[in-house]
């Protein structure tokens, strides 16, 4: 009788352990950051419950386990190695040099998005007298494009955008060109070089459906001139002198350069 009791007090106490841990991973889900990314501008904002805060221009950004395993995994590539040298030289007594900095963690996350793509170093947007542009946009941008959100976008930011279809609706680019049956030039706002020509190889219908498909002017590798444009390895795009272009987000087709209208709104000097 006494075993049966026993066993009895055992049974129950796995399931009260086992209803306190699910309790407690709802506790922990409950106050999972939920990051979004405001293409208006907004800085990103966590919610810890609750329904999320819809914004037009957000995206969700999600963190799975196996996105964390395999940030686990590059952070001990990354940092393993350097950390073991040094501590094997020191238990030797030698003095070691070896970096045990996160700059290991970004290369070895480093990627190379094939095509023609030509890829570029961080040191492209280090600063300059004007933010990382050498001087201010050009005050006389085309299509009506707004010089002070093209200044904040191009010399201040490397994350942020135009809003989603400003390109469509807030500038005169479709009413302008519409009926323009030669490739469109595209200048840099800052320095005035040609960056872009589209329609390339297409349309200019294809390329505005895409466009505005994705909400921003979108270039293929063929439509970049590529003596003056950079892929950084997060995606980013710039120009050599350092303006902030827009970001490449490829998909089915290719690599595919989403682009700010007003980094690309310069006049030819």
């Amino acid at each position: 009788m006494e075993v049966v009791l026993v066993e009895a007090k055992v049974e129950e106490a796995k399931v009260a352990a086992t209803a306190e841990a699910k309790v407690a991973e709802a506790k922990v889900a409950e106050t999972v950051w939920r990051w979004r990314w405001c293409r208006s501008g907004c800085t990103p904002r966590r919610e810890t419950s609750g329904k999320a805060r819809q914004c037009h221009y957000a995206y969700p950004m999600v963190f799975s386990r196996s996105i964390l395993a395999m940030c686990c995994v590059a952070s001990c590539v990354a940092f393993g190695q350097p950390a073991r040298s040094a501590l094997q030289s020191k238990r030797a007594g030698k003095r070691t040099t070896t970096p045990f900095a996160i700059g290991n963690l970004f290369n070895a996350m480093k990627k190379d998005y094939g095509g023609d793509c030509v890829m570029g170093e961080e040191s492209i947007m280090a600063e300059k007298q004007h933010g990382t542009s050498p001087k201010r946009v050009q005050s006389n941008l085309r299509w009506s494009c707004n010089d002070d959100i093209a200044d904040r976008i191009c010399s201040f930011n490397r994350h942020y955008a135009e809003n989603g279809g400003y390109w469509e609706r807030s500038t005169t680019f479709l009413k302008e060109e519409e009926q323009t049956t030669d490739e469109i030039t595209f200048y840099d706002s800052v320095t005035g070089k040609p960056l872009f020509y589209s329609p390339r190889g297409r349309s200019w219908q294809q390329f505005v459906r895409e466009s505005q498909g994705h909400g921003w002017p979108s270039f293929r590798d063929n439509e970049v001139n590529w003596d003056y444009v950079r892929v950084l390895p997060d995606g980013e795009c710039v120009s050599v002198d350092g303006t902030h272009l827009g970001h490449n987000l490829p998909d089915g087709s290719g690599n595919r350069y989403c682009i700010n209208l007003v980094s690309v709104a310069g006049r030819p000097e």
